[in-house]
């Protein structure tokens, strides 16, 4: 999956993806959207339709979890405002019963530090010892497989 970390207005992510085969390939995980903000993805590698709906929004008028829901997209990420505010967002495929069905959220992350992904137990750990976001994704880059170097970051204005 990937690392995603946000620490003093510093956006950071590895930039390590796996194809279907086990194949590796670099990405950027980072994208600024028309609107300012600045998202973090982890997930499936096409998230044209969510980052066109987070691109689009306010703080006033988020997207709802049912357009999110019906992206059919697998993601994770942190969704940063240039007023600060921070937002994890997540949709994702659940096989209840034999019934398939999409779900979606957008939670605001109320402590200073946050972080989603595969290494994202990892990096919180660093931040929460004193490491900055960039270090904290290149300390779990060494521990989480599916996350991988260099490091991509971004500084929030």
């Amino acid at each position: 999956m990937t690392t995603v970390a946000f620490k003093n207005k510093i956006l950071a992510a590895d930039t390590k993806a796996i194809d279907d085969d086990g194949q590796s390939f670099r990405v950027h995980k980072i994208e600024t959207l028309p609107n300012g903000t600045v998202v973090g993805c982890a997930g499936d590698s096409d998230n044209r339709d969510i980052l066109t709906l987070l691109g689009k929004a306010t703080l006033a008028k988020m997207p709802t979890k049912v357009k999110l829901s019906a992206t059919k997209t697998e993601f994770q990420g942190l969704w940063v405002f240039p007023t600060g505010e921070v937002f994890r967002v997540e949709v994702e495929h659940k096989n209840r019963d034999g019934v398939s069905d999409w779900t979606a959220e957008i939670l605001p992350i109320l402590n200073p530090e946050a972080a989603v992904g595969s290494g994202s137990g990892y990096a919180l750990g660093a931040m929460l010892a004193g490491k900055s976001a960039i270090e904290a994704v290149k300390i779990a880059c060494r521990i989480d497989s599916n996350s991988g170097l260099p490091v991509e970051s971004v500084k929030i204005e």
